[in-house]
């Protein structure tokens, strides 16, 4: 263009304007908007009214969104119907529109999005399409600093105007807040109601494209400002009927900073300021076993309140929260699989809400960690909410082989509106593959079992030649000493004739309880060197003791009447003697040979 010659140039101008004005002088465009800053999100609702003035049909139109802290934003076809007492009831329906562009405009990013209309308009047609937007970190404390009975007060600054590509033929913009305090004036607004809850800018009229006025408004803002710095969530599925959930916040309060020190006899009295004393999320329906527990420990300040469609948790921090104060914690809950998880055809689909609400909060980080059974394979992944970093990895869990799938996903800058936009994971798995973690417990259990079975029925001591020689040599010296013992009884066993025979009998007696109270001593060393020989030492033992009984009852006898039943009596007693010293005689002789 800048080679061409001047009336060349002057041409494609002039051809340049007639088809812009070809373009756009079909659409009239006026709007309508609502800024509502009462919480810390600036949500603005604009309606778009569109006519076709032009003799040919208009097929679509761009609108400019604010790409700056855009968190969420939506597009829908508003058609009024009248309801129940004459009121008004907004009908929304989905409207085709795609990004097509980025353009930057006064030092402010926007997205272009272009609507294109399901019905071309025809000439003199109109549509209603209503966008809504939600923005972050728009508000800004004035003063930077409060005490703690001070209302919390925020500055929110936008643009008189609304951005748009084409001319507007009239437009209107009301904000709405807890009270106003102050607002711009270099375009005042033209109406306020009597609580000061809604300040209206316009109406302006034939405003030229891209037109740009800043205003502010001030005004005091009581909510809670709470910002999640990180929000990582570990979903672990098990097909035994279980999802399990852990959610590690890392959040602080974003709100006016407290100026000084805290008091807590001035909180006990009232003065609360902008602190958050606890926090509530709202958890799927069917959460249970709940758990709060931050790096100290389990923390028991919390409440759970089951509802029809969701479990409310409240959550109170071990300390009051206030402007600029941060605090650390994790939360857990197991669901049930039915109605979070289900087949379809081949393949298994895990839905769940991608937040849960918690507290309008905005969350900076999100980092989502969906872990899925050994041996699942072919994930896809499914949302409406955008990624900046979607990756897999291994986890390696107990009895695994190969480990388990993880589905990492992170995204930035949302807000609790999006728990109503769905996280959906599909992905195949092989039934079969469920019997192999049993199995290895059942395999464990029993190897367990036959190596316990093999280690104590199997000898695994390790002898050394010379230990076991020493221990023999002191068996035999035992069993010596043993045998000579038992020798030494036999000088006992003499007639106890004559007077005093039961005195003779109780020393009798007397010394063979201290014998054998001696060669008990000797059976118990010797049966911890040789078992064996401790045994025949046994047998030695209990026919010496029969030979004594034997003696004991003959002697008692000696000294009775001289009767044929007592003759018949020792008679029989001095045989039963025989045969006892001959029994321990031979078990005697046969212990000695096992001492050689």
């Amino acid at each position: 263009f800048v080679w061409m010659p001047a009336p060349q140039k002057l041409f494609v101008a002039l051809l340049l304007s007639a088809l812009i004005v070809a373009c756009y002088g079909e659409l009239s465009l006026s709007a309508e908007r609502i800024v509502d800053v009462s919480t810390q999100f600036v949500v603005e609702e604009i309606y778009y009214e569109a006519s076709n003035t032009g003799s040919s049909p208009l097929s679509s139109f761009e609108i400019a969104i604010k790409g700056d802290n855009l968190s969420q934003w939506s597009i829908h076809k508003v058609t009024d119907k009248t309801g129940s007492n004459n009121e008004i009831v907004e009908n929304l329906s989905s409207i085709p529109h795609a990004a097509v562009r980025i353009e930057t405009q006064n030092g402010i990013r926007y997205n272009i999005i272009e609507v294109t209309f399901q019905t071309p308009l025809q000439r003199n047609g109109k549509s209603l399409v209503k966008v809504t937007t939600t923005h972050t970190k728009e508000l800004t404390p004035k003063p930077k600093q409060i005490t703690q009975s001070d209302l919390q007060q925020m500055v929110y600054k936008g643009n008189h105007f609304i951005a748009s590509v084409y001319p507007m033929s009239q437009q209107i913009t009301q904000v709405r807040c807890m009270q106003v305090i102050s607002h711009s004036e270099n375009q005042p607004p033209t109406a306020m109601n009597d609580e000061k809850q809604i300040v209206t800018f316009g109406t302006y009229r034939d405003v030229p494209a891209w037109s740009f006025s800043e205003s502010y408004v001030h005004m005091y803002n009581t909510a809670r400002f709470i910002t999640v710095d990180s929000l990582e969530r570990d979903i672990e599925i098990s097909h035994w009927g279980n999802v399990a959930v852990e959610e590690a916040f890392v959040l602080h309060h974003s709100g006016t900073p407290l100026k000084g020190t805290f008091s807590r006899l001035e909180y006990m009295m009232g003065k609360v300021g902008n602190s958050i004393p606890q926090f509530v999320q709202h958890l799927p329906e069917g959460a249970n076993e709940v758990y709060y527990r931050d790096v100290i420990g389990n923390i028991s300040t919390s409440h759970v309140f089951p509802h029809s469609d969701f479990v409310m948790f409240e959550i109170q921090p071990r300390f009051v929260m206030f402007g600029g104060w941060r605090d650390e914690f994790k939360i857990g809950y197991n669901l049930p699989t039915n109605p979070y998880l289900s087949l379809e055809g081949d393949r298994y689909e895990l839905s769940l809400p991608f937040v849960n609400n918690f507290e309008d909060a905005v969350f900076d980080d999100v980092k989502i960690n969906v872990i899925l059974p050994e041996g699942s394979y072919d994930v896809k992944v499914d949302s409406s909410v955008n990624f900046y970093e979607q990756r897999e990895s291994v986890r390696q869990t107990y009895l695994d082989t190969t480990g388990r799938v993880v589905l990492s996903l992170r995204a930035s800058n949302l807000v609790s509106e999006h728990r109503y936009q769905k996280l959906v994971v599909s992905y195949k798995f092989e039934s079969s593959t469920m019997i192999r973690e049993p199995l290895f417990l059942i395999g464990g259990y029993c190897l367990l079992f036959l190596v316990a079975i093999i280690y104590f029925r199997t000898n695994i001591t390790i002898h050394d030649d010379d230990e076991e020689s020493e221990n023999e040599m002191k068996a035999k010296q035992l069993g010596n000493e043993f045998v000579a013992l038992v020798e030494l009884r036999e000088g006992k066993y003499e007639p106890l004739g004559g007077k005093n025979l039961a005195k003779k009998l109780g020393q009798f007696n007397m010394e063979m309880n201290a014998s054998s109270s001696r060669a008990q001593t000797f059976l118990a060393k010797l049966a911890n060197l040789d078992t064996d020989l401790a045994v025949q030492a046994r047998r030695v033992e209990q026919a010496s003791k029969k030979k004594t009984i034997a003696f004991r009852e003959l002697q008692s006898i000696a000294q009775a009447s001289d009767s044929e039943k007592n003759k018949l009596r020792a008679a029989q007693l001095r045989e039963n003697y025989a045969d006892a010293s001959y029994a321990f005689t031979n078990e005697l002789e046969s212990f000695s040979q096992s001492l050689e």
